[in-house]
């Protein structure tokens, strides 16, 4: 990895938390991070962790069937983890609505951004692709301001701006590798 690719990850990373933290050193410090943000960085580290091993164990299968392989896996796991929880579920009471939501974000969300991601991981390498990543936060601030009319605080601003900077490095040093 080069050094300014690492600058660039270290630089995102840093402006990822401020906006998690909402540009609070003392929340940082005490980590105060809710049920959601442990998720976000439990989803972020083996996201990392995934990504470098998609290109180490690719033997060329396509990536469709590679898809279908991490998402049946991955299903089997979550029923097992959620199997003992699943009686207490009142099925019938679940609105329509819901079920067309779980649909959506299953075929969606879920399927596309698996194979775009493990196509780009193979084609761009796990660096830039997992360096994307880092533009979550951002991404959710315009979300907040679109959807709630709300524009985000100077401090999300303030690591929006820190992130924008070290995608544009991570992307011209991928680029100038791949030349």
């Amino acid at each position: 990895l080069e050094i300014h690719r690492l600058f660039a990850l270290i630089l995102a990373m840093t402006g990822a938390l401020w906006v998690i933290f909402e540009g609070n050193p003392d929340r940082l410090m005490a980590l105060h991070l809710n049920r959601g943000d442990l998720l976000f960085f439990g989803g972020c580290l083996l996201m990392a962790l995934y990504m470098p091993l998609v290109k180490r164990f690719h033997r060329g299968e396509p990536m469709a069937v590679m898809t279908l392989w991490i998402l049946v896996t991955g299903t089997l796991w979550l029923l097992l983890f959620s199997l003992p929880r699943l009686s207490a579920i009142a099925w019938s009471t679940i609105p329509l609505l819901t079920w067309l939501g779980i649909t959506y974000l299953a075929l969606f969300t879920t399927i596309i951004t698996f194979f775009i991601s493990q196509w780009a991981t193979l084609h761009l390498g796990p660096t830039p692709v997992m360096a994307y990543s880092y533009l979550y936060p951002p991404l959710l601030a315009v979300l907040e301001w679109f959807l709630h009319h709300r524009f985000p605080p100077p401090s999300t601003l303030t690591g929006i701006l820190i992130i924008l900077p070290a995608m544009v490095i991570v992307q011209w040093s991928a680029g100038k590798a791949s030349r």
